[in-house]
């Protein structure tokens, strides 16, 4: 009698613990990375009995069965549901995989909860660092990447970013900007002047930093100006003027004066630490009044090894004033920048951080 109440008692606990199983997986239904578990049950066997029968000459067994119990718990790893938790620090597994954690002394644990916050601290030489860490504030493990090969080492570290990098000066600047300057527009008749917006068409500012970390503004100017030199045979030919730090123009002259020797390659900009106004390039003509002729314009212009000068008086009329293998003598105080068209011009102008 004793034994039919214990039996029937079995049945009682074991239907309690699967309902226990089964509230605890509906409080967790949006618990991150929880996995519902199910319960396995097994019969408990309470008592074998034996008898012999001296008619047959056999042995018989009679179990008693001693009810059920639970004596372990599988857990369903079926692939939950995702959602956009907007944290770039959140990480989810599709498929198969556990997010790999350790804690200070080195011990491993395995995780699907991919909610993931950044913590401050030191590394082993004292530098301020941020990791990533889990929400139970466990360390996130990671394959090391070689910085040469960018492969994978096979050795598992603490996500770990330095809190301040060093800082690098900036080296080169790309123009991906892609926009198109306005080819309706006049060409600006004036001098140009950064201090006034009349002067030039576009500015564009580009943040650079020097390698202590100082930040600098560079300003890109383009003007517009009148359009190149045409020959008969329809060669275009570009003229430049390259300044100094003081802004003084030069050209290339045979009489052994100083002079600063000017391409159209493609510029390079080298940033100063004090505050100065380079030119980058420019494609301009030049206009003079020379000798008995006068002229409206001039153009300078050099093909190969030769160096032309070309005028036009008020009625379009063209003449070759000189061409030479070395340079036209002729005297840097009679040329000036000209009003020009249908070309672009483009200056660089460095602002400290101050705005001055």
């Amino acid at each position: 009698m004793l034994r039919s109440f214990y039996v029937a008692l079995t049945g009682l606990t074991a239907s309690k613990e699967w309902l226990d199983i089964t509230s605890n997986n509906i409080a967790n239904a949006n618990t991150i990375g929880f996995k519902k578990s199910r319960p396995v049950f097994q019969d408990i066997v309470l008592q074998n009995i034996f008898t012999f029968n001296h008619y047959s000459n056999t042995v018989n067994k009679i179990t008693f069965g001693g009810g059920v119990f639970m004596p372990t718990t599988l857990v369903d790893f079926t692939q939950g549901s995702m959602k956009f938790t907007g944290r770039n620090t959140d990480i989810a597994i599709d498929g198969d995989g556990f997010f790999i954690l350790a804690n200070n002394n080195g011990a491993r644990f395995y995780s699907r909860n991919g909610e993931f916050r950044l913590a401050q601290g030191t590394d082993e030489q004292g530098r301020a660092v941020v990791r990533l860490v889990h929400s139970s504030g466990l360390n996130l493990l990671a394959d090391k990447v070689d910085p040469k090969t960018l492969q994978p080492t096979g050795k598992l570290e603490p996500v770990t970013i330095l809190a301040e990098l060093p800082p690098k000066a900036t080296e080169k600047i790309y123009a991906t900007d892609g926009s198109n300057l306005d080819p309706r527009a006049n060409a600006i008749g004036v001098d140009f002047n950064p201090s006034d917006a009349t002067t030039y068409d576009v500015l564009y500012t580009v943040q650079v930093f020097d390698k202590k970390g100082n930040r600098y503004d560079i300003g890109l100017f383009f003007k517009k100006l009148n359009p190149m030199v045409k020959d008969s045979d329809g060669n275009y030919y570009h003229t430049f003027i390259a300044t100094d730090d003081a802004g003084n123009r030069y050209l290339t002259f045979a009489n052994g004066n100083e002079y600063i020797e000017v391409t159209g390659n493609t510029p390079s900009i080298s940033v100063p630490s004090e505050d100065k106004m380079r030119l980058i390039t420019t494609d301009v003509r030049i206009r003079v009044g020379s000798g008995d002729i006068e002229l409206k314009e001039v153009y300078w212009y050099r093909n190969g090894n030769n160096i032309y000068i070309l005028g036009k008086d008020d009625s379009d009329n063209w003449y070759q004033l000189s061409a030479d293998t070395t340079a036209p003598n002729i005297s840097p105080a009679d040329l000036q920048p000209a009003e020009v068209e249908n070309t672009w011009q483009a200056f660089v102008l460095l602002r400290n951080p101050y705005g001055s």
